[in-house]
């Protein structure tokens, strides 16, 4: 144990080095120990060694696992961003809060002019009582809800066409989320 290091000092004279630097800093010396309390020190520090290799192994679980969260949630945007259907998230009163980016081409806006706006602006006049009476139903009774209504003209294509409206309550959000199918006009139906 009294082996030089690669500078030629012993560990011995290490130690002789440190106690001289810690009394000149004027740190407190210890009584001498009894090799029990000397041995319930080193179990005591044994103990707290195997405590924070535990947590440092429970820290790096967790380390993964929001690794793998954070992973999902990204594919789970990016297929809700991309997919080839409209998704629109309203809040109770209608507001538009979420859409991706085919809603935002069914309703020819960019997402920045329809966030924030009524979803009931784009259908009909004539249709905007039986959607407020089926937007009222979703958030009532959370469960699945359908509706077919006409877009306002100069949506979709600017022929107003008539869209499949089927949504839900999402009750961590508390929002509607709503998938909307465009059917066409009356003509392209037919």
């Amino acid at each position: 144990m009294n082996e030089p290091f690669d500078g030629g000092i012993t560990p011995a004279r290490l130690r002789e080095q440190a106690e001289q630097l810690a009394k000149q800093q004027g740190q407190p010396v210890p009584p001498p120990l009894s090799n029990e309390e000397v041995m319930r020190q080193l179990h005591e520090l044994q103990v707290s060694q195997i405590e924070l290799e535990m947590q440092n192994a429970a820290l790096a679980e967790l380390e993964q696992l929001k690794s793998e969260f954070e992973s999902s949630r990204d594919r789970y945007a990016q297929l809700y961003e991309q997919a080839p259907v409209s998704y629109f998230s309203l809040a109770r009163e209608g507001v538009i809060t979420r859409a991706n980016e085919a809603a935002c081409g069914l309703l020819r806006r960019e997402k920045s002019r329809l966030l924030g706006r009524r979803f009931e602006q784009f259908i009909a006049p004539q249709a905007q009582g039986g959607f407020r009476r089926f937007l009222d139903a979703v958030f009532a009774s959370g469960a699945r809800q359908v509706l077919e209504a006409q877009l306002f003209e100069g949506e979709a294509d600017g022929t107003g066409g008539m869209v499949r409206i089927e949504a839900n309550y999402d009750a961590d959000s508390a929002t509607a989320r709503m998938l909307v199918t465009d059917l066409g006009d009356e003509h392209a139906r037919e």
